[in-house]
């Protein structure tokens, strides 16, 4: 397990939020208080960093046969002009979370 500290030394460009368990309005309805909040808004912090909140429980945490949608998923989010087919079929899967400046 990493630590909120270990992570924000990292200074990521992207974060990916995807808890098992949890689909995308469970997760962004959780970010909105409470200590997460606090310690994501500080690794995601300045510049054009960004955050997506996934479903994590329906794409990311579990092998079958959705692990092409979610590469597909973030291939659309990390290189949108490469990926622009996939943006409007997983449009539902995903979202910008907005703790952050929006950049795209």
């Amino acid at each position: 397990m990493v630590k909120w500290d270990e992570a924000i030394s990292c200074d990521p460009e992207m974060v990916f939020v995807a808890p098992c368990g949890y689909g995308r309005k469970q997760v962004t309805d959780e970010l909105k208080t409470g200590k997460v909040k606090r310690e994501l808004n500080k690794l995601i912090k300045g510049g054009s960093k960004v955050c997506y909140v996934l479903d994590g429980n329906s794409y990311f945490n579990r092998p079958g046969p959705r692990i092409l949608d979610s590469t597909e998923i973030l291939a659309c989010l990390i290189h949108p002009d490469l990926a622009n087919d996939y943006r409007a079929r997983h449009s539902g899967s995903y979202e910008r979370w907005p703790g952050v400046r929006a950049t795209s």
